[in-house]
C-alpha cells in the first residue's frame, strides 16, 4: 500500500513511545525517501481523526512535519510525514523553560491548545475563546483521554493525563 510512496522498503523503526493514538507509527525507508507514517484501521470514526490531521496540517507547518502522501486500502489509511531530525517535543510541565515559546507560538499563530489554564490565561487565543467553547473543549477532552487509558492500560501517563483534565474540569465547575 505505502509502495507507490515508498518504493522498496529497505528499514523500519519505531519511533519510541510516540502514535499511540495511531495503529502503526514507524519510521520507514525506501528506495524513494524516508517518512514518519501513522497509520489506522477501523471505523469512521477513527479515520476521522487522521483524514483532520492530513488536512490542518498546511496550517499547522510551524508546528508540525509536512504531510507527503496519503494512501488507502483494505480500510487502512496511512500518512506520511516527512521525518523531523533531532526533534525534541516541548516539555508542557509547570515551569518549563519551553513554556514561554510555546505561549508566543501560539500567540503568533493564533491557535489554542488545551494546556492548564494558569498559563493558557496569557494566549491571546485563549483570552478571545469563547468560556463555552472552552468548557465543551473540557468535556471532549475527558471522553477521549478516557478512551486513550482504557484502550491502553500500560500507559501510566494517560492515566495522569485523564487525572489532570477531570481536576481541569472540577476546576471549570463543569463535574
Amino acid at each position: 500500500m505505502i509502495a507507490p510512496f515508498v518504493g522498496e522498503l529497505s528499514s523500519v523503526s519505531d519511533p519510541a513511545a510516540r502514535g499511540f493514538s495511531s495503529d502503526v507509527a514507524a519510521v520507514v525507508e525506501g528506495d524513494r525517501g524516508r517518512f514518519f507514517i501513522k497509520g489506522m484501521r477501523g471505523g469512521k470514526r477513527r479515520r476521522a481523526s487522521l483524514l483532520r490531521e492530513a488536512a490542518i496540517n498546511p496550517y499547522a507547518r510551524e508546528f508540525s512535519p509536512a504531510v507527503r502522501w496519503q494512501a488507502e486500502s483494505d480500510g487502512w489509511l496511512v500518512l506520511g510525514f516527512e521525518v523531523l531530525e533531532d526533534f525534541r517535543p516541548s516539555d508542557l510541565s509547570p515551569g518549563s523553560e519551553d513554556l514561554p515559546e510555546v505561549v508566543s507560538d501560539i500567540n503568533a499563530n493564533n491557535i489554542l491548545l488545551g494546556q492548564t489554564e494558569h498559563w493558557a490565561k496569557d494566549c491571546t487565543a485563549w483570552r478571545n475563546a469563547n468560556p463555552r467553547a472552552i468548557d465543551a473543549f473540557a468535556t471532549a477532552s475527558i471522553r477521549q483521554t478516557a478512551r486513550f487509558a482504557e484502550h491502553h492500560p500500560d500507559k501510566t501517563w494517560l492515566k495522569e493525563c485523564l487525572t489532570t483534565t477531570e481536576a481541569w474540569a472540577e476546576y471549570r465547575s463543569l463535574r
